[in-house]
């Protein structure tokens, strides 16, 4: 696959992450990236996907992950858990790119 402009920089930024006092989301010992919820439209490949709700002191609330071949196309207002996660709440999008 290759690799665009925009995937390349998340993988440094996510790579640079990896002290006590990272900003590194891990779910199920996995390290996801956190991006605005509007942000999947910019990323073309694959990977895992989670709709997320992040309180004002940090603790996250995961309303849907999935995997995707393409985020661009799977992350976003046609999706059907889209409008049910807006509902609740949600405000941001956590990606971990396929290796």
């Amino acid at each position: 696959m290759k690799m665009t402009m925009i995937w390349g920089a998340l993988r440094q930024a996510a790579d640079r992450r990896g002290g006590p006092d990272d900003d590194a989301v891990v779910i199920d010992g996995q390290r996801f990236i956190s991006l605005h919820h509007r942000d999947g439209a910019f990323l073309r490949g694959s990977g895992q996907f989670a709709f997320s709700r992040r309180a004002p002191d940090g603790e996250r609330t995961i309303l849907h992950m999935e995997q995707a071949k393409d985020i661009s196309q799977a992350a976003g207002p046609g999706h059907p858990a889209w409008s049910g996660a807006l509902s609740d709440g949600m405000n941001e999008l956590l990606v971990r790119l396929a290796d």
